[in-house]
């Protein structure tokens, strides 16, 4: 009986599988670190994106007025901007305004705004939607 008793002191005594708990409490947040930090780099990256579409679309406008030899339309900027944002076009909207017109010396204004989504978190205001704008002179 003492032997075994003996046994039973060591095994209560034992902390073998304390890691493995302690690994099961920690895991979880962890992971959620991990890929909060994934998220936000992710939504950093659409507005980054975003931003240069926009300004893409500024310079592309500014060197097509009304004087250029290859006149640019609102359309053609939108499409511009739509094609260096590589990002989802169905969550795209891009507006193109001249102030008061295309010709050199007016303003013209790119804003676009992207529903960006998380992958791993849902959140109340899902998705978030992210605005940039770019206002540049016409040269041409």
């Amino acid at each position: 009986m003492t032997m075994m008793h003996g046994l039973v002191k060591r095994l209560c005594r034992s902390e073998s599988g304390a890691a493995m708990v302690e690994f099961a409490f920690v895991l979880p947040v962890l992971l959620s670190l991990i890929l909060g930090v994934m998220e936000i780099g992710r939504a950093l990256y659409a507005y980054q994106t975003l931003d240069h579409a926009v300004r893409e679309g500024a310079r592309f406008a500014i060197v097509r007025g009304s004087e250029s030899a290859n006149t640019a339309s609102a359309q053609d900027i939108q499409d511009r901007v739509e094609a260096s944002a590589v990002l989802d076009a169905s969550d795209l909207t891009v507006s193109v305004s001249f102030q008061p017109d295309n010709n050199p010396g007016s303003v013209v204004t790119i804003q676009a705004s992207y529903d960006f989504e998380f992958l791993f978190f849902k959140f109340p205001t899902d998705p978030i939607i992210l605005d940039r704008s770019a206002s540049m002179v016409i040269m041409q």
